[in-house]
């Protein structure tokens, strides 16, 4: 049985992506540990994982992130990405995390190192170790020249550690594990190491959790509304409520942990809001999704075949909404498009177009035709 270490930053959209393959991992009999931010370790152990204390909090991350606040001002939403990636990644949480990695790496003892694409610190303690990495997508790749801003960024620590950098900062060291599926896929994206397929899984949900009793007596479309879970601002909220209030639609709309529904303020019958609903037993009842365009968000609606509204806000989301629209799966607005009467065009455009749940029901197709997590544990990691 193999021992096999997860790392990942702190936060939910780098987390989700990897436990479907670690439980696969542990029902095989291997053991998991994971390695995450100390303030997000409740979340990591309420999976059923054991976690060891690593790198930043998010909000820790953010204040530290404010020093290039006024250049940031001035990226353009197409270069935001190349901006605040190598930044926030490599610059801060990368040497923030290295030694607390480092160390319990030397007393776990891995035999295998699992990462997320964020995590530039994990190849880094890898190589040092004499142990194969494996970098764990979360969705579409990062394209290859942010990979290298990022990796310029780390350099010091592989140089600290005595060790020769690459180009990559040491990413595609191992297997580069690619759940996305093929038509989302960054177009001409080709990695510099082997790449394996696999499925993305939706987390299971937590003992006791249900559906509100609601929604499996709708009669109407059911819209699932969220922003995630750092880009959750309620004035976005606001404007996407005001559109959906002429829209005949039942809607969800999950705000975060970190912020409080009430604070939208009274809304219609058909509005309904939470801090958060489980999406594995939520999005088998919806007709479409209005989100960020997070890579977690995209491919559990693209899982159950269904359209979208994306309204990016940072990271990744931007890359990701033009993606989506490109493969027909729906519709975006932008941050200076997004008004109330465009988001009821929108919704209104992808509820009553089929053409774009029938592009999300082809991507809903690739994505079945991929290898589960338990197949690919079993082929990664032998018995």
């Amino acid at each position: 049985m193999a021992r096999v270490m997860f790392s990942c930053v702190g936060s939910f959209g780098h987390f989700h992506p990897l436990v479907a393959l670690a439980r696969a991992l542990l029902s095989q009999g291997h053991e998991v540990m994971f390695v995450t931010a100390a303030g997000f370790a409740p979340r990591v152990t309420e999976a059923g994982f054991g976690c060891l204390p690593a790198g930043l909090d998010d909000r820790e991350r953010r204040i530290r992130m404010a020093v290039y606040r006024p250049e940031m001002e001035r990226v353009s939403p197409r270069r935001y990405r190349h901006f605040v990636f190598p930044r926030m990644f490599g610059a801060i949480e990368a040497p923030a995390r290295v030694g607390d990695l480092g160390a319990a790496a030397a007393r776990w003892r891995p035999e295998w190192l699992v990462h997320e694409p964020a995590d530039y610190a994990a190849p880094v303690v890898a190589a040092r170790l004499g142990v194969p990495s494996v970098n764990h997508s979360w969705g579409p790749a990062i394209p290859l020249d942010i990979v290298r801003l990022a990796a310029a960024e780390v350099a010091p620590l592989w140089q600290a550690a005595g060790l020769a950098s690459d180009e990559f900062g040491g990413m595609y060291r191992g297997v580069y594990l690619d759940i996305c599926p093929p038509d989302l896929q960054v177009p001409g994206w080709h990695p510099p190491g082997a790449v394996e397929p696999m499925r993305p899984e939706a987390i299971d949900p937590r003992p006791g959790e249900a559906l509100p009793g609601w929604i499996t007596g709708e009669h109407q479309p059911v819209l699932y509304v969220t922003l995630g879970t750092y880009f959750n601002q309620l004035s976005v909220f606001r404007v996407v409520l005001a559109g959906l209030s002429t829209v005949a639609a039942a809607v969800l709309v999950t705000v975060g942990a970190d912020q409080d529904p009430t604070a939208l303020g009274p809304q219609p019958a058909n509005v309904h809001l939470a801090r958060y609903v489980s999406q594995s037993l939520l999005l088998p009842h919806c007709a479409a999704v209005i989100c960020h365009a997070g890579s977690n968000s995209i491919l559990g609606a693209a899982t159950h075949g269904l359209p979208l509204l994306c309204i990016p806000q940072g990271a990744d989301q931007f890359d990701n909404a033009a993606r989506c629209v490109q493969c027909g799966l729906g519709r975006q607005l932008l941050p200076g498009q997004l008004t109330p009467a465009a988001v009821t065009a929108a919704v209104t455009d992808v509820l009553s177009n089929p053409t774009y749940r029938s592009a999300a029901q082809h991507i809903q197709a690739q994505i079945r035709d991929l290898p589960p997590a338990a197949v690919v544990a079993r082929r990664l990691f032998p018995r």
